[in-house]
């Protein structure tokens, strides 16, 4: 028995399709009948033929004749090939192919998701390279765009620049040729360029005279000072005098800070409760610091007229100073 027969045996006996001879069929392998044909034309027998053609695999004559230069020692070259048949294998029952269906299914709905993670997380991929293009050609457009403002506007500046040099030159040109006319020599002299400059130094003077406010009035800071030091010295009472600064200081800050305040613009000096803060010569202060006698009101009634001026802010404020200084410097009045 040839070796290809025996182990087609074997095969058959490990699939389990019997391990008995008898249950065993035979029969000779299909080959190229054409094929076939012509080798027994070349003069090879049909057993050798259908060996040579099962063992090259039907891949042509060449090949054939080729395996048999390769076989030609075979003991069983010339016996006739018989291998076991192939039976089909049982069909399914029903809850089998149901579970093999479902199997195939699970595989299939499994390599469908991971196919498409793969194409979202490609498409994630491109989503975000495009929007890194997109950001960056934005980016660089609105560089460009801004690098050509820049451009217009600096040829605008330089037009506008050559515009106004055109007609300076005209302006020039037409001065020169006007004194000319008057019989001038047709630059002017260095006199008449010393008036021009005095005369324009003046028109600016006047210019910025108009634009800016009138300058303060500043209060005459050593009467405030000597009033203070007059009342420290007019007392041996430390604590009357500190209480009394300190009642005059807020009295100037409260009207200086919020000038269109009417209850920090009115003092009644009258009233019992600020009369007993106040030293007698705290009117004289007060009256120099900016305050006045109220028309028809009494005669312990002050009040600012300046009506929040920027003076009547800055007389406030020196007298706060004045204040201030009294009451920090230990020194004060001393000399």
């Amino acid at each position: 028995m040839s070796t290809e027969m025996e182990m087609a045996k074997a095969r058959a006996v490990e699939a389990g399709e019997g391990t008995d001879k008898k249950d065993v069929e035979l029969v000779e392998p299909e080959v190229d009948g054409q094929a076939l044909a012509e080798l027994e034309a070349m003069g090879f027998a049909r057993n050798r033929g259908v060996r040579a053609l099962h063992g090259s695999g039907n891949t042509g004559v060449e090949s054939a004749v080729a395996w048999l230069a390769d076989h030609e020692d075979d003991a069983d070259l010339d016996s006739p090939l018989l291998l076991p048949k192939e039976t089909p294998k049982p069909s399914l029952t029903p809850e089998e192919a149901k579970a093999l269906a479902a199997e195939l299914l699970a595989k299939a709905r499994r390599k469908r998701e991971l196919e498409e993670k793969e194409l979202q997380r490609l498409r994630e991929q491109e989503r975000i390279r495009s929007g890194k293009e997109l950001a960056a050609a934005a980016r660089l457009e609105a560089e460009l765009k801004l690098k050509r403002s820049m451009e217009a506007r600096r040829l605008e500046k330089e037009e506008e620049r050559k515009a106004r040099e055109r007609v300076r030159e005209m302006l020039e040109e037409d001065k020169r040729a006007r004194r000319v006319r008057l019989g001038l020599p047709p630059e002017p002299t260095p006199e008449e360029l010393e008036a021009e400059r005095a005369k324009a130094a003046e028109k600016a003077a006047q210019e910025a005279a108009k634009r800016l406010p009138p300058p303060p009035v500043i209060p005459d800071a050593d009467r405030l000072r000597d009033l203070l030091v007059g009342m420290k010295r007019g007392t041996s009472d430390a604590a009357a005098v500190t209480l009394c600064f300190q009642t005059l200081l807020r009295l100037c800050g409260n009207a200086a800070n919020d000038p269109g305040n009417a209850k920090y613009r009115r003092l009644n000096l009258g009233n019992p409760a600020l009369a007993a803060r106040l030293l007698p010569d705290a009117r004289a202060f007060l009256e120099a610091a900016g305050w006045a006698a109220a028309e028809g009101e009494g005669e312990g009634v002050l009040v600012l007229p300046g009506a929040g001026s920027p003076a009547e802010v800055v007389r406030l404020t020196a007298a706060g100073v004045q204040l201030h200084s009294a009451l920090n410097n230990p020194f004060f009045g001393a000399l």
